[in-house]
């Protein structure tokens, strides 16, 4: 991976970061300008990399959802019990 790439990356991650950080205690009421000064990058990048606020946030829970449905296969795999599964807090 060369020096762009990883500098490209590292941005799209502080920012998925931080919007998880204001996402527990701000739900989606927080601004692009609220963002970029927790992700440390500019207003203009959140829009570069994701297009809007919105993409942040369904990028976020898309993430979210892909952790827990491999945690879950996983458990599948392993032959835990589905009651198992269902009753405990999520765990990946």
């Amino acid at each position: 991976m060369d020096g762009f790439t990883k500098r490209t990356e590292a941005k799209r991650r502080a920012i998925l970061d931080a919007a998880v950080r204001l996402m527990a205690t701000k739900q989606s009421r927080f601004t692009v300008s609220e963002l970029a000064r927790a992700a440390s990058v500019s207003p203009v990048s959140i829009y570069n990399y994701f297009g809007s606020k919105e993409q942040v946030i369904i990028a976020v829970l898309t993430e979210m959802t892909e952790e827990q449905m491999g945690w879950i296969e996983s458990q599948i795999v392993d032959h835990v019990p589905f009651d198992s599964i269902v009753n405990r807090d999520f765990v990946p």
